[in-house]
């Protein structure tokens, strides 16, 4: 009989603390909704800028999200607005650290502070490279229908088509001596700008991988690209690596891109 009512009560005691399990568990949470993590797409997101930050650590800042290389925009491929612009952090490159441009200009925030890098390995070497405009970096549907109506050179495209909706795409000036002796800032294009000042085109193309860049419309391959050849706009690959590869065997980011896949 003893022995029967020890059983009983270890019986309850075991019941009870199983109840008890039970009600102290934590409710299951529902899942997120993908759709919530999702910016929309008529929002941007201006990155702060702090001191804890310097531009040779733009590899802190790449979105482990965003394929930076495999971002391709050109005349056959025309920009996703609803999925990587969504997505990309904006940064005004004109608070950047100790860092002067010609004008208020954005680019996505690693981009921005690997343009802040190469301009400062330049400067090094008394190169002073800045953006041409407000509209040098990233760019709206609406700042390239402006821009494309007001440019007479071959070097543009219509809204949609154009690799500044992505904020990897800066165009560049150098300050160099005009034909008349004056310093004054330059647009690199391909044409005269190499043949006045191929040492400042033998100093961009040095640094420009180390800091994750290509030429985005080089020499040679226009009928690739579709656009004409120029010096002007530099592309964010976000890997020096890959940034290498590219310069070192002459490709175009499309060429690239076939013999990566």
């Amino acid at each position: 009989m003893r022995k029967n009512m020890l059983l009983l009560c270890a019986m309850i005691a075991l019941s009870l603390f199983f109840t008890l399990l039970v009600f102290a568990a934590p409710s299951p949470q529902s899942a997120p909704s993908p759709q919530a993590a999702v910016a929309s797409p008529s929002v941007r997101t201006l990155l702060p800028i702090t001191t804890k930050t310097t531009p040779d650590q733009w590899e802190f800042l790449l979105d482990p999200d965003r394929d930076y290389v495999g971002t391709l925009v050109n005349l056959d491929n025309p920009y996703d607005f609803e999925g990587d612009y969504a997505r990309m952090l904006v940064t005004d490159l004109t608070y950047l650290p100790d860092e002067v441009y010609l004008d208020t200009a954005c680019a996505e925030q690693a981009a921005a502070f690997a343009f802040s890098l190469l301009r400062v390995r330049l400067k090094q070497q008394g190169i002073d490279i800045g953006l041409l405009g407000s509209t040098a970096g990233y760019r709206t549907a609406e700042d390239q229908d402006w821009i494309y109506s007001i440019t007479e050179d071959q070097v543009k495209v219509t809204a949609g088509y154009s690799e500044h909706h992505t904020g990897l795409v800066l165009s560049i000036v150098f300050l160099a001596a005009d034909e008349n002796g004056e310093i004054v800032w330059q647009t690199p294009t391909a044409d005269h700008f190499q043949t006045a000042h191929p040492d400042l085109i033998e100093a961009l193309l040095e640094e420009l991988p180390e800091c994750g860049f290509i030429v985005r419309y080089p020499e040679g391959k226009e009928g690739i690209t579709g656009i004409s050849a120029t010096y002007r706009d530099i592309r964010f690959v976000g890997d020096s690596d890959v940034a290498r590869f590219i310069q070192l065997n002459d490709l175009c980011l499309e060429e690239y891109l076939d013999i990566a896949q």
